[in-house]
């Protein structure tokens, strides 16, 4: 058996034992959000001596990730009682605070109190955070929404497991209409790079991606209706930039759905604005700009902006949407979507159908008050709808199909596409939940943006033609999110039947899920079958609750009723997958599952996904043409006058991360092409953070800190500015960044705001150039950053010669400007200098080399290798059973003890060990920081500013030391911090050495 089933196999002898002692401790439950009830046992809680004890079951709640470095977590556990710090908390006024964060962590109603999960979060004061506490009942009542009816804090204990026995399919009892899965492309600029592909491998991908019978063959694509806004990871954009102008050819949304189209006739469409153009919030009589405005200040302007696009995409590009949503998880209106209805059925467009609010359950209240919203609204749209507590009720009363309209955000190894199998089935099984769609269709973005790789498969090296994920041998392209879709959309179509829970769906007695499709016009049947253990099959959001932990190998009997119509013998295609094996299985064909007398058994193993079939069509699709080798490193120089880019799109590898960048023609040069930003002013986006950000557009690696970037500007009148950047994220709150204005007025700043916000950039130096710059007249500006200097020219003059600066940012090169003007650029090149860009770079003296088989060093910090450069030293990988591997020896970070303290060292790879297994949140590490953890020991990976690496209690905090990390997937490191602030507290990564032969600048 493999390592991972036979840890299994220890756990659970060891459960068998504790149910056996007659002192077992008490059941642990979850904390959830319920109506108040003081007969209610499960709610009568004690904070007492530190405590928050549940009275009923003796059991405490638990802070354990109640860790200000995170954002937050839910849901908390109730676990048998002790004295460890998680377990202490703390009345302040009426919030409850966990001191496992230092008094910066309180405990939170979930979802501003519909809950039901109750969880941790950084301490806001908002009404969430609320909490009335009364001794005399034993009960604890959150504050927020009294509109819901009193909540209270409940312990909620798991029910017993149903007993085990056959499962009978039944399709006497067959109602809800399957509508399935799909992915998103957008929110934001998720598949922009897949449009600079090599034509081989980009057809290769979208044939993995909609083809039918080969790879995921999505049944669903949705979309984002650009907006000319940061909306995640870059801005798309916009058909309709002011009241009078219409574009239908800007972006690649329209491409992108023509190709899934030709490829699959029957895969349905679907748009959704995640931001909208300001001048929808304008005012309609004057065109007075209000750049506070809502879209829903002037109903009918908003309308007219999104029914032009459903026109557009069927006039301009021959494309049927089928569905359209309102605002993504921002709040709905029903004004305007009764207006929208009412246009769409006068203009011709009936069949394209209204999906609210694509966010949270709130939606379903107010439709249960208003019965011509409700009747305007075809699908309930949620975002990561858990499939537990009691918040769902309302949707359910609507009678409305519901759909997880945005579902996983998981990042796409093993995990990813366990928590997928996993929610797409237990949705149904537990909400009726009838179709999920992927955010997001595919990671074919820049590493360091956000969200890194949460997708159906990554395509992010358009210079090189590589895709699929990053794996055990660091070029894997296994793609098991791809597959764990084929199983369901290889033998369905959209149309077919779920079988009721208790017909055919439901619940494996010993954890897992179930469900059953059928066609009513030929007759097929399709058994979906999925067991994942509880650390494989949570999704990044919303936490998994510690009953979904039992999940146990089973055997199961599956009974065909008559009117199934299969017969009492028959043979069923089978294909199975399994996720959490050392070597996963992914979509391979078994031999047919044999009925006899109308039944047939299934063994299910832990990670295992079945889908038995009477469809025969199945494939898993591939290609003679291997795909390339992987080359992370983004491509340097980069070099662009614009001629061979189409007009309305962005120049080849660059990427615009707010407002717009597209290439247009030369205005004074009908022979030229220029890169102009086209946004005329700021857009309407429920993000805070869009009145502060510049335009901008970026290129290269987030690792990046060495370069030259150079180029010819023009400014279309005085008040305009064109900046220029290094070092920067991307949202370009970080960086060297170069403006120059029409008055002359020039500075130089770590990031850069939007002109007139109220968050100033953190200026280095400043100064005025002699002459104004002259509208319409071109200008060259460069900026160098090496080490701690910076150097900058003003047509051919210097600014700054010299000058120090701090040396701890990295990013991207930038272009942009601190107003929505349209200025122009021209002729740039991004350029490497300094030393620092060797491919294999030295390593500090005493580092081992990877042939001398370093069985036992121990590990250390150092500097990170500096411009995306990979050292051997400093490059690991994090694979999916939680194992931490050095790429180039091959083996494995092993703490060396139990005990907080240990010191950690490389060792043979063993999936077995629990000294070897560093679980974490496998889709923030990538974008976000967070602890790795050695679970069976409560102690986590610690780093220090002096090099040193060990382990230490969860919840760990002294000077100069660490204990979250964030991974870097282009050059495999493990790095301190994602967005350095201070000097004083450089970024460390994971190493074989020290710093002590660390090379210069």
């Amino acid at each position: 058996s493999s390592p991972l089933r036979l840890r299994q196999a220890l756990i659970t002898a060891a459960v068998a034992c504790s149910v056996a002692d007659s002192t077992a401790a008490p059941q642990p439950g979850t904390s959830i959000l319920a109506p108040c009830n003081a007969s209610e046992q499960e709610q009568h809680l004690i904070l007492q001596g530190g405590q928050l004890r549940a009275a009923a079951s003796g059991t405490c709640l638990d802070g354990t990730c109640a860790d200000p470095v995170r954002a937050g977590c839910h849901p908390l556990p109730f676990v048998p009682c002790t004295n460890t710090p998680a377990l202490q908390w703390a009345l302040r006024g009426s919030t409850i605070v966990s001191l496992l964060g230092n008094g910066t962590t309180c405990l939170d109603a979930n979802a501003n109190g519909v809950g039901p999960a109750v969880g941790a979060y950084r301490c806001d004061g908002l009404v969430g955070q609320q909490w009335a506490v009364d001794p005399s009942t034993q009960s604890i009542r959150t504050l927020a929404l009294p509109g819901q009816g009193p909540r209270c804090l409940t312990d909620s204990v798991p029910p017993p497991p149903p007993p085990p026995g056959p499962i009978t399919l039944d399709r006497a009892d067959s109602k809800d209409k399957f509508f399935g899965l799909g992915a998103i492309s957008g929110g934001g600029a998720t598949t922009r790079l897949l449009v600079d592909y090599p034509p081989a491998q980009q057809s290769q991908i979208l044939d993995y991606l909609f083809k039918p019978n080969f790879g995921a063959a999505l049944q669903t694509l949705k979309v984002e209706i650009g907006g000319d806004c940061l909306s995640t990871d870059g801005s798309e954009s916009s058909h309709m930039r002011t009241n009078e102008s219409i574009d239908l050819s800007v972006g690649y949304e329209w491409w992108l759905m023509t190709e899934a189209k030709r490829r699959n006739p029957n895969i349905q469409l679907y748009g959704l604005p995640w931001a909208f153009p300001g001048w929808v919030g304008n005012d309609p009589q004057t065109g007075a700009v209000n750049n506070t405005a809502t879209p829903f200040d002037h109903p009918e302007q908003t309308v007219r902006y999104i029914v032009e696009w459903v026109r557009g995409a069927k006039t301009r590009h021959n494309l049927d949407i089928d569905f359209v949503g309102v605002w993504n998880e921002s709040p709905s209106n029903a004004d305007y979507v009764k207006l929208l209805r009412r246009t769409l059925d006068a203009t011709g467009y009936s069949g394209t159908r209204i999906v609210a609010q694509d966010g949270g359950a709130q939606i379903c209240t107010a439709l249960a008050q208003d019965k011509e919203y409700a009747a305007a609204v075809d699908i309930i749209g949620l975002h990561y709808p858990g499939d537990f507590g009691d918040w769902f009720a309302p949707c359910t009363a609507l009678g409305k199909p519901v759909w997880a309209s945005e579902e996983s955000s998981s990042y796409d190894d093993l995990n990813g596409a366990a928590c997928w199998a996993r929610v797409v089935h237990s949705h149904y099984a537990r909400r009726g939940i009838t179709s999920s769609i992927m955010w997001n269709l595919i990671g074919s973005y820049y590493p360091g943006t956000s969200w890194y790789a949460s997708s159906l498969l990554t395509a992010n090296q358009p210079w090189s033609g590589w895709y699929g994920v990053r794996g055990a041998g660091g070029e894997a392209t296994q793609m098991p999110a791809v597959w764990a879709t084929a199983h369901v959309t290889q033998f369905s179509e959209v149309g077919w039947k779920y079988l009721a829970v208790g017909s055919g769906s439901g619940e494996l007695a010993q954890g897992g899920y179930y469900t059953t499709l059928v066609d009513g016009t030929t007759g097929n049947v399709s058994l979906f079958v999925v067991k994942n253990s509880l650390e494989h099959a949570a999704c990044t959001r919303p936490a998994l609750p510690p009953s979904e932990g039992g999940v146990k190998p089973e055997t199961v009997t599956f009974v065909l009723a008559p009117s199934m119509g299969v017969g009492p013998t028959a043979k069923l295609a089978c294909w199975r997958s399994n996720f959490e094996l050392e070597t996963p299985i992914l979509f391979e064909q078994q031999p047919d599952v044999e009925v006899v007398d109308g039944k047939f058994v299934l063994d299910v193993a832990l990670g295992d996904y079945y889908t038995i079939s009477t469809v025969q069509t199945a494939s898993r699709g591939s290609f003679v043409t291997p795909v390339p080798p992987s080359q992370p490193r983004s491509p340097i120089p980069v070099t662009d006058d614009f001629e061979n880019t189409a007009v309305g799109q962005q120049p080849r590898l660059w990427s615009q991360m707010t407002a717009a960048w597209e290439v247009r023609p030369d205005a004074q040069n009908g022979s030229n092409q220029v890169l102009r930003q086209m946004a005329p002013q700021l857009s309407i986006s429920s993000w805070p953070g869009h009145f502060a950000m510049i335009p901008g557009t970026v290129v290269g690696m987030r690792e990046w800190q060495d370069i030259v970037i150079s180029t010819s500007f023009r400014l279309p009148s005085t008040s305009a500015t064109a900046c220029i950047g290094t070092r920067a994220d991307w949202t370009i709150d970080v960086g060297v960044v170069l403006c120059i204005g029409g008055t002359g007025y020039w500075e130089l700043s770590y990031g850069n705001s939007l002109a007139g916000s109220d968050r100033p950039a953190l200026q280095i130096v400043n100064g005025t150039v002699r002459t104004p710059l002259e509208p319409t007249v071109w200008s060259s500006l460069s900026l160098t950053t090496l080490g701690a200097t910076a150097n900058a020219e003003f047509n051919g003059a210097p600014l700054v010669s010299n000058l120090t600066i701090r040396d701890i940012d990295t990013g991207f090169a930038m272009l942009g400007t601190t107003v929505y003007q349209p200025t122009e650029f021209d002729n740039v090149a991004v350029r490497a200098v300094g030393t620092r860009w060797s491919d294999n770079p030295p390593v500090p003296a005493g580092c081992p080399l990877p042939s001398s088989n370093p069985v036992g060093h121990r590990l250390s910090v150092r500097a990170c290798e500096r411009n995306g450069v990979s050292a051997s030293d400093q490059n690991f990988l994090l694979l999916p059973d939680w194992r931490l591997q050095h790429a180039a020896s091959g083996l494995c970070a092993a703490a060396d003890g139990p005990a907080p303290g240990s010191t950690v060292s490389l060792q043979v790879c063993n999936a077995s060990s629990p000294l070897q297994l560093w679980q974490n949140d496998y889709s923030n590490i990538h974008h976000g920081q967070v602890p790795l953890t050695l679970q069976a020991y409560g102690v986590v990976l610690v780093g220090s500013l002096d090099g040193r690496v060990r382990t230490e209690t969860a919840g760990w905090k002294a000077n100069d030391t660490w204990a979250s990390w964030t991974f870097f997937d282009s050059t495999g490191q493990l790095r301190s911090q994602r967005t350095p602030r201070f000097a004083s507290f450089p970024t460390k990564c994971l190493a074989l050495c020290t710093d002590s032969a660390e090379t210069s600048v």
